[in-house]
């Protein structure tokens, strides 16, 4: 699924490193003793040292928007422990196999863009709203993939 064609390269490699827990998140800094302002380390919530589980999965701002994603699209199930996990049951978790490449598509999307607001709140101050995942330029091909394999199907 990560080399499904659907997404930008970068996107693609992106979901890669996530998944072989190479993505620079706080934790991930501190085992290569690269050292942080400390009030830097907490991700888009703040509850939590910044661990790639955490920022992907645990954090609640990223936990609602996964289950704003999946009630969407009418599915229920909770996260799993971690990423890893997560990446391997999404699959399963499809409504309907005529949108497997787009539901495969989303997953990635809302990484990204789980990514991209955590980048814009570290270094430009700015918290994203939930409401503007499918309004952003940046996901804009993503998203449009996920739309043009639904209406193809």
């Amino acid at each position: 699924m990560v080399c499904s064609g659907c997404c930008p390269p970068k996107v693609e490699i992106f979901i890669w490193q996530v998944l072989r827990g190479r993505v620079m998140v706080g934790q991930v800094l501190r085992n290569f003793e690269i050292v942080l302002d400390p009030s830097l380390d907490y991700g888009l919530c703040h509850e939590g040292s910044e661990t790639i589980d955490h920022l992907f999965l645990h954090c609640s701002w990223s936990r609602n928007l996964w289950t704003s994603c999946m009630d969407w699209w009418g599915v229920t199930s909770c996260t799993n422990n971690s990423v890893k996990d997560w990446f391997q049951g999404w699959s399963g978790l499809c409504p309907k196999n005529r949108y497997r490449r787009a539901w495969d598509t989303l997953f990635s999307a809302i990484a990204w863009y789980i990514w991209e607001s955590r980048n814009l709140l570290l270094f430009k101050g700015v918290l994203l709203l939930l409401s503007f995942f499918c309004y952003r330029p940046c996901l804009s091909s993503l998203l449009s993939g996920v739309f043009f394999v639904l209406l193809a199907s």
